[in-house]
């Protein structure tokens, strides 16, 4: 890390804004996520023991998407939990209502595929994952059919630490 840090140091400003300017043209289709969804809070629940806000996230039937990644938010629906005393999300979901094509249509994901994440906060510093499931079918470039369950547990943290000292 400090290596990285040190090479990001000694990089031409041009450079340091071509590497800015793309990161945020990858999030650019985030700024239409307003314009995508109506958003309803449907109601409370606690995850991880934490109180959060549930708000469900349904497509607008009038969306034109400005970016052609954008062409996603159409066809899913989502929920998102929000952890009330950080405005922290803590958990979401996502389900396919349309079929979803990537990389010319080389990856095809069928409807009622859903996705599933959850965060928790360890050693009330950090929001790490806890939990990932995902589900889906999906067809390889027309040709081969998959038929996938993923589920994910992560536990057991530990704080690292480490001393260390200057010698001569």
């Amino acid at each position: 890390m400090d290596r990285t840090l040190a090479a990001r140091e000694k990089q031409p400003a041009a450079e340091k804004a071509k590497q800015d300017k793309a990161r945020a043209e990858g999030r650019k289709f985030l700024a239409e996520l307003p314009d995508a969804f109506r958003f309803h809070l449907v109601g409370e629940e606690a995850v991880s023991g934490k109180p959060a806000w549930v708000i469900e996230a349904d497509p607008k039937a009038d969306f034109r998407p400005k970016d052609t990644r954008s062409k996603v938010l159409t066809k899913v629906r989502g929920k998102v939990w929000i952890e009330k005393s950080e405005y922290q999300w803590v958990k979401a979901e996502a389900e396919v209502l349309d079929t979803l094509s990537f990389g010319m249509a080389i990856l095809r994901l069928a409807p009622g595929g859903f996705l599933k994440f959850e965060q928790t906060r360890v050693n009330d510093e950090v929001w790490l994952p806890a939990h990932m499931m995902i589900r889906a079918d999906a067809r390889l470039a027309y040709v081969k059919k998959v038929r996938a369950e993923i589920e994910v547990n992560y536990r057991d943290y530990k704080k690292f630490q480490a001393e260390s000292r200057m010698v001569p």
